[in-house]
């Protein structure tokens, strides 16, 4: 909340505050260090203070929904698959698409080399949570598929238990 100060007919005053006035951090008189205290006060510009600062990305972000029963499922695969499934994700919430160009080498900053990245994505699409494009000398085309839950995950508790991820975490499609 910005503050600003005035006069008490509302005119701008001192730009310094009151602790700058007073010099010792007393408590303020009102004839401190010659200038009259009780001439100030202070006005809330910027609205209630409950409001809350609007706030401005500025780097990169993940953007959701993601749906849980995909994170899951995607954690349950060995590796760095939900790694690279959550960077799909960052990267589809940036395209506002869920078909994607993935460079795997920028992968790094999430402790990821080309290779592994490239296994992790094998993972993914054998899990059926993505399906790939690739061509020869071009970035792979990513798709994220919907994982809906089937009817034995729901009976068994859902994706992240033991029978689940010891399965390999596959989702079951719509038809």
């Amino acid at each position: 909340m910005a503050v600003r100060w005035c006069n008490t007919d509302g005119a701008p005053a001192h730009t310094r505050p009151i602790s700058y006035l007073n010099h010792r951090h007393e408590e303020p008189t009102p004839m401190s260090n010659g200038i009259d205290i009780s001439r100030y006060s202070v006005a809330a510009s910027d609205g209630p203070e409950s409001a809350l600062p609007r706030r401005i990305t500025r780097g990169p972000f993940l953007k959701g929904p993601i749906p849980w029963d995909w994170v899951t499922a995607a954690a349950c695969l060995p590796g760095k698959a939900l790694h690279v499934g959550v960077a799909l994700w960052q990267r589809a919430g940036k395209t506002k698409s869920r078909k994607v160009g993935l460079n795997l080498s920028r992968l790094d900053e999430l402790g990821v080399g080309r290779s592994t990245a490239s296994r992790a994505l094998m993972a993914l699409e054998r899990a059926q949570l993505v399906s790939v494009e690739r061509k020869h000398g071009r970035h792979p085309r990513v798709t994220i598929l919907k994982c809906p839950r089937s009817p034995e995950s729901i009976e068994s508790g859902g994706f992240g238990g033991a029978s689940d991820c010891s399965s390999g975490g596959v989702c079951q499609l719509d038809d």
